[in-house]
């Protein structure tokens, strides 16, 4: 499109800003106009673009916070976006989203199916001000009935990187948040019948199979399940926990709709700014579990990616002790198994020392557990804390050092200026 169209088609879309939302919303729904919810993810992300990015705002941020930001316009969602609306409380411009979504319509026009009768409806509200003070809430609600989730996407994102994009960007509250937003109750750990139920569905078990698989211990279960490329536990962390979401709205193996339309997107008239300042430079980015959630109807097995074979490195030795543990087979996997894999567990726990105590005795499982849970009621991630801690530690060393250095030359030079100057003066011959 050149300029001058691009031009024409910005300042069409401003006649609609002061429109009222329900006068414009009831237009396209009047005519069964609806666009799917990765548009709105698109459109709330450019619009609180320059909010969140304001140099004021920015400051407040956490260093947390700071480094999700850096995933902003590839992985923040729907939810995610709004929910860091409401916590910071930007002083928002309605107005703005309104225009931002008329220049994205006008510019798709072609294709949707549009009729004189909407023409005519949608021309008379041009340059009303019926809407002028209308806040941000007002306009969202009314806005939402136009988006529809299509198949293959949840919450504006692609089920093939929805894993990836929710555990670099969400907390733990927020992930659970998430799953109320579509009425899923997501549980801290998952019983025996929840692990089985999400297997069967992940890999579409027939009935004998899933009939097969239920006299298994816990234990045997996850160990079926990574054998064919997919990890689970029934503690749920924040890929478990996804995965918790998608199989609970039926999403598993469903395929993304072919009549999407490909849409263009006007580039804003003003470039913000959204690389966050670089508090961790030097820093590797934060690793997730991200097995990618099939999308299609034939399962693609997954590698097992190498920090996951890190975390439970004696697997072949678990069936071993099978008999031992199967009294408390509804326990979390990483208690029914050996010794050695229960340590390699604890050093991502905060409180590692404490449950190594407790590992010799035969109740220690349960009490682990208990401990664990603890941890995943705290709504900052501990790993991203770790690394920040990681990060200020080796700043910390390298700042010590260097002084060091410094201290060493400074006294070398006063010895130098010493010796020169009791030579000088004929003291030293």
């Amino acid at each position: 499109m050149d300029k001058e169209k691009l031009n024409a088609l910005i300042e069409e879309a401003k006649q609609y800003e002061k429109v009222s939302s329900e006068d414009l919303v009831r237009v396209f729904k009047d005519n069964h106009i609806w666009v799917p919810d990765f548009v709105d993810r698109f459109l709330l992300v450019n619009f609180f673009k320059k909010y969140v990015f304001d140099k004021e705002e920015y400051a407040k941020y956490t260093d947390e916070f700071k480094y999700r930001l850096r995933k902003y316009d590839q992985y923040f969602s729907i939810y995610l976006t709004e929910a860091t609306d409401k916590e910071y409380n930007y002083s928002l411009h309605p107005c703005e989203y309104k225009n931002l979504f008329m220049r994205f319509f006008l510019l798709n026009k072609e294709k949707f199916n549009t009729t004189i009768a909407f023409e005519k409806a949608l021309s008379k509200l041009k340059g009303s001000t019926d809407g002028a003070q209308e806040n941000y809430e007002k306009v969202r609600v009314q806005f939402r009935d136009l988006f529809y989730t299509p198949k293959g996407y949840l919450d504006g994102i692609q089920l093939s990187i929805l894993k990836e994009a929710v555990c670099k960007t969400y907390t733990l509250n927020q992930i659970r948040d998430l799953g109320a937003k579509y009425g899923v109750n997501v549980p801290k750990r998952m019983n025996k019948g929840q692990l089985l139920e999400l297997i069967a569905a992940r890999f579409r078990l027939t009935e004998d199979e899933k009939v097969a698989l239920q006299p298994k211990p816990i234990l045997e279960l996850t160990q079926y399940s990574k054998e064919k490329g997919f990890k689970i536990s029934t503690d749920l962390k924040k890929g478990d926990m996804v995965e918790f979401i998608v199989f609970s709205l039926n999403k598993y193996n469903e395929d993304i709709e072919k009549d999407l339309f490909d849409y263009d997107f006007i580039p804003e008239e003003e470039e913000v700014d959204t690389d966050p300042e670089k508090v961790f430079e030097g820093v590797p980015e934060d690793e997730v579990e991200a097995q990618e959630i099939p999308t299609t109807n034939q399962y693609v097995e997954m590698e097992t990616p190498v920090e996951e074979e890190k975390a439970e490195p004696v697997v072949e030795e678990a069936p071993a002790e099978e008999e031992k543990v199967e009294p408390v087979q509804e326990e979390p996997v990483v208690e029914e198994a050996p010794q050695e894999e229960v340590k390699e567990e604890v050093v991502e726990e905060p409180v590692q020392e404490e449950v190594k105590e407790e590992v010799k005795p035969a109740p220690a499982p349960v009490e682990e557990h208990e401990e664990r849970e603890l941890e995943y009621d705290e709504s900052v991630d501990v790993e991203i804390r770790d690394i920040i801690k990681d990060y200020y530690k080796k700043k910390s060393r390298k700042d010590k050092a260097l002084r060091i250095t410094i201290l060493i030359i400074f006294l070398v030079l006063v010895a130098a200026v010493a010796f020169f100057a009791l030579k000088y003066f004929g003291v030293i011959k």
